[in-house]
């Protein structure tokens, strides 16, 4: 089995934002690259991002790293999905309304996934 071409992640990651859920709230992230077990995707801060302070709301954080990361595992040569049973945000700095985010995803463990 191999990784999914670039082609085939988008329309993955645009089914999941255009299904019924909460996964809508990431119909604004690009996929801008993927190697083999490597994702990069941006996304702009817009106001439906934000929490009350004007900045990027970290349970959008949250979603953001679980959805890339399956999206990222989906890219590797097992090309099979995954789920994030632990996660662990370090927020450097507040991503602003306006602003532009990268988000890269390199699951390092996968291969140890039954």
């Amino acid at each position: 089995m191999g990784s999914l071409s670039i082609n085939a992640l988008k329309q993955f990651m645009r089914a999941i934002v255009d299904g019924p859920g909460f996964n809508r709230v990431l119909s604004k992230v690009n996929i801008v690259s993927a190697s083999p077990g490597k994702v990069v995707c941006e996304m702009k801060v817009e106001e439906e991002h934000t929490n009350r302070g004007g900045t990027l709301h970290g349970g959008l954080t949250a979603t953001l790293v679980d959805v890339i990361s399956a999206v990222a595992l989906l890219h590797t040569e097992r090309a099979a999905l995954g789920v994030s049973v632990d996660m662990n945000i370090t927020y450097m700095n507040a991503a602003k309304l306006g602003e532009d985010v990268l988000i890269t995803a390199q699951p390092t463990d996968y291969h140890s996934f039954a």
